[in-house]
């Protein structure tokens, strides 16, 4: 991201970059889904609910749904200030708008993105019981809200005078999608696993 600003020196520039890179985990996302797609199918195959338990399952799906929303937004909060958190590099002072992270490394980044998309998806699994679908589709949602809010003319602009595009207002936005869909999508299976296992073991640890 940081060689991306460089080449966009401009405030201007770099709204217009940002613009374009606003909505572009969905495209990676769909990829991904693409992938995933032959293995939910054989799932759903797999799993063919008998008709008593459609019937049981048509009864819930207003909870079904008001989960999924609920696991999609809190994903999305969680691996958001998860990132801010472990995303780390220099970090400077700036009078006007606090502290600035330098561009971590991409290990640091791959970190940050799997551990906090895996904390996302353990927490939805543990409270909601849903998929890790919704942690992985969070992806777009933390891309977008990163990038909104580091798209402001006045912070741009003041950064772009005072600072070198190697430093950021946000860290999150120091995240590429491809990096942000990959990583996240790989944490948010991890920890959902980490969720089954975990409510397995809770479940038989007295017996």
């Amino acid at each position: 991201m940081a060689a991306l600003l460089q080449l966009n020196p401009a405030a201007e520039q770099r709204q217009t970059l940002l613009a374009m890179l606003k909505w572009d985990s969905i495209f990676w996302l769909v990829i991904v889904a693409a992938g995933f797609a032959g293995v939910l199918l054989g799932q759903k195959i797999m799993s063919s609910p008998r008709p008593a338990e459609k019937q049981k399952n048509s009864n819930s799906k207003p909870v079904q749904y008001l989960n999924a929303i609920i696991a999609l937004v809190g994903s999305a909060l969680i691996a958001y200030f998860g990132i801010k958190i472990f995303a780390q590099d220099v970090e400077v002072f700036d009078n006007s708008l606090g502290s600035l992270m330098a561009q971590p490394s991409v290990g640091q980044i791959v970190f940050a993105v799997f551990v906090s998309f895996g904390l996302a998806a353990f927490v939805v699994k543990k409270f909601l019981d849903v998929s890790y679908i919704w942690p992985a589709i969070a992806c777009v949602l933390v891309t977008a809200f990163a990038a909104s809010t580091y798209a402001n003319q006045e912070v741009l602009q003041y950064l772009v005078q005072r600072w070198p595009p190697t430093f950021f207002s946000n860290t999150v936005v120091s995240v590429l999608p491809l990096q942000m869909v990959a990583f996240g999508t790989l944490g948010s299976i991890a920890g959902y696993w980490m969720g089954v296992r975990y409510s397995y073991w809770r479940k038989h640890e007295n017996k």
